[in-house]
C-alpha cells in the first residue's frame, strides 16, 4: 500500500554551491539526501517517513551522486571530474577532489563506515579514502567480463563479473574468484562479516563462508521464497534483517539473517531498482528521479510495521536557484 500524508512546512537555508564553495546549513527535520536527475541538483528530503517532500537544492549542477551509508558523504561528479562531498547532514558542504578518477564511473560501492569507496572506471577499479588518497587499484581485464555489481571490505573489494563470477580483489595478490555464478547481482556484507550475493540467472541468494581461505557457498534463498530478479538488497540497522528488492516481482522480502527464513514480503505496484538507506535507518529509496514527472519511492519499516509512500518533488525555487 501506497501512501502519503500532507508534507510538514519545513523552513530551509537553500544555496546555489560550487565546488569547493561552503553552504549554510539546513533548517528542520531531514532524514536524507538525494541526487534529483531532472534538475542535475541534490536535494535534502525534508520531513518525517509519510510526510516527506524534496526541499530546494544544496548543490546544482551535478551530472552524477553516489551517497554514502551515513548520510553525511557523496561521491559527485562535476564536468567529468570526481569529488569527495562532506556535510550533507546539516548542508555546511566541504568539496575533496579525487585526482586519480577521471571521467563518468560506471559503478561505485561504498564501505559500510563510509570511510571508503570503490569506483569502477575506465578499466579499472579503485580504492578510495576521503583524503583524496588513492589505497587501491586493480585492472579489470583479466576477470574475463563486465562488472555488475562490487563491494568494499576490509580494505579489499569483491566484484560480480558477469558470466564468471564473485572475485576478491586485494593488494596482497592476484584476484581470486570466489563462486562461480551466471549473472552476480547485488552484494551485501554484513557488519559481521557476512557475505550474500544475488545470482539474478538463477534466482538465488548465496551466502559465501569462510572467505577467503576455505570458501563455502551455501544456498540462503530462491525463487521458492519470493527471490524473483533480485535488484537490490540491504541489512536492517539493527543487522537482523535481510531485504531484497525483487524489480519484475514488484515486491521486497524481509528474511531473517540468523535463520534465513521469510518473514515477510511487501508487494509494489511499481518495479522497484534500489534499496537506498536513509539517515534514519529505517527506510529505504526503492527508486530514483529521472525524469521531471517521477517520483521517489520509499519503504520504510518499524518492527513488524512497513509502509510504501511517495515523495513529491516540488519545482519551485528551482528555476532560481539555477540562474
Amino acid at each position: 500500500m501506497r501512501s502519503i500524508s500532507p508534507a510538514i512546512l519545513v523552513a530551509l537555508a537553500a544555496a546555489s554551491l560550487a565546488p569547493g564553495a561552503g553552504a549554510g546549513g539546513i533548517g528542520g527535520l531531514v532524514s536524507g539526501v538525494v541526487y534529483d536527475e531532472p534538475s542535475r541538483c541534490l536535494r535534502p528530503v525534508v520531513g518525517a517517513p509519510g510526510a516527506s517532500y524534496l526541499g530546494e537544492p544544496m548543490a546544482q549542477n551535478l551530472d552524477a551522486v553516489w551517497p554514502a551509508p551515513d548520510g553525511d558523504q557523496a561521491l559527485v561528479l562535476v564536468g567529468g571530474a570526481v569529488w569527495w562531498l562532506k556535510g550533507l547532514r546539516n548542508g555546511t558542504l566541504e568539496w575533496q577532489a579525487l585526482p586519480a578518477l577521471a571521467g563518468k564511473p560506471e559503478l561505485v560501492a561504498w564501505a559500510l563506515d563510509s570511510s571508503a569507496a570503490a569506483v569502477h572506471a575506465a578499466g579499472r577499479v579503485m580504492l578510495v579514502d576521503p583524503a583524496g588518497r588513492t589505497s587501491a587499484s586493480f585492472s579489470t581485464k583479466a576477470l574475463g567480463g563486465p562488472i555488475l555489481s562490487l563491494a568494499v571490505t576490509g580494505g579489499a573489494v569483491l566484484a560480480g563479473v558477469d558470466g564468471v563470477g564473485l572475485y576478491w580483489l586485494h593488494s596482497g595478490g592476484p584476484a581470486r574468484l570466489l563462486a562461480r555464478l551466471a549473472q552476480p547481482g547485488p552484494l551485501v556484507v554484513t557488519r559481521s562479516g557476512r557475505l550474500l550475493v544475488a545470482d539474478r540467472a538463477r534466482q538465488e541468494i548465496l551466502e559465501v563462508r569462510n572467505w577467503p581461505d576455505s570458501v563455502e557457498v551455501l544456498l540462503f534463498a530462491n525463487a521458492s521464497a519470493g527471490v524473483t530478479e533480485p535488484a537490490a538488497m540491504a541489512v536492517s540497522a539493527d543487522g537482523k534483517l535481510l531485504l531484497v528488492a525483487s524489480s519484475t516481482g514488484r515486491k521486497v522480502a524481509f528474511f531473517d539473517l540468523a535463520s534465513g527464513a521469510l518473514l515477510r514480503w511487501v508487494p509494489l505496484d511499481f518495479e522497484p531498482t534500489r534499496l537506498q538507506p536513509l539517515d534514519d535507518g529505517m527506510s529505504w529509496l526503492l527508486t530514483e528521479r529521472r525524469r521531471a514527472g517521477d517520483v521517489l519511492e520509499v519503504l520504510t519499516t518499524a518492527g513488524e510495521e512497513t509502509a510504501v509512500f511517495f515523495i513529491p518533488a516540488p519545482a519551485e525555487g528551482l528555476a532560481e536557484a539555477q540562474e
